[in-house]
């Protein structure tokens, strides 16, 4: 069989998983279930382009990087690095903290925000020194929505739970954060409002990640060649053995 017959079929299979998963019936978990589904599928898909590698993160991204068009990925989450805020002394990063405490209070609270709005990791480094790039040692790329889509998957796969707001907005298909007010009591007894962000990764991103990575993975396979069915191990022996 020639090698665009055997990519085509790849793409074929691929296709029918994706419709699989969605056609999937159910009531309280059922979104939480299409995700760490459609996470599966573009992790094979990244499998059959690049391969078995060390690292399953850097070849997630890698992967959502050059086949799934999501600038956004590479943004920092204002939210988490507000909340990362928190955890440190008042006096500390003060400049910092009014940064992101002042772009928090522009976004609209009666509308869905998305994280387009959020600022690039060049924006933030100004506000950090050169020689460190850690708050409360955690290095603010790991704030980036790619590196906590990836907690988000973790978090699904590892422990049958999703993290971070409901879906609240059916039409909004793109990664978002929504605003959410509590009634709360202070120390001294009285009503208090508590007012944060949540962010969410609607069911629908993750179609679109899976239908970008189908269309742009064919051309590519087919120019380089790459028969993704070599990618993965066919033998009835389970445990991979080293020669």
């Amino acid at each position: 069989m020639e090698i665009n017959q055997r990519i085509e079929n790849y793409i074929g299979v691929m296709r029918d998983i994706r419709n699989s998963i969605n056609e999937l019936q159910g009531d309280r978990f059922l979104s939480n279930h299409k995700k760490t589904l459609l996470f599966s599928l573009l992790e094979t898909m990244s499998k059959g382009v690049y391969g078995d590698t060390r690292n399953n993160y850097t070849r997630f991204e890698k992967f959502i990087n050059e086949f799934c068009e999501w600038e956004d990925g590479k943004r920092i989450s204002v939210q988490q690095l507000n909340l990362l805020l928190e955890k440190t002394e008042e006096q500390d990063y003060e400049t910092l903290k009014y940064y992101v405490r002042d772009k928090l209070s522009r976004y609209p609270i009666s509308s869905p925000v998305p994280f387009k709005y959020d600022p690039t990791l060049e924006e933030i480094k100004p506000f950090l020194s050169e020689d460190n790039n850690k708050i409360n040692d955690v290095r603010v790329d790991f704030l980036s929505h790619m590196g906590l889509l990836w907690k988000f998957r973790n978090t699904l796969v590892h422990e049958a739970r999703g993290i971070g707001a409901q879906d609240l907005f059916d039409e909004v298909v793109v990664p978002h954060y929504i605003h959410y007010t509590q009634l709360d009591r202070d120390s001294d007894g009285k009503v208090i409002k508590k007012r944060y962000w949540q962010k969410l990764y609607p069911l629908q991103f993750f179609n679109y990640l899976v239908d970008k990575a189908i269309s742009n993975i064919e051309p590519y396979l087919i120019q380089n060649e790459i028969n993704p069915f070599e990618k993965y191990s066919f033998d009835p022996l389970w445990i991979e053995v080293r020669n």
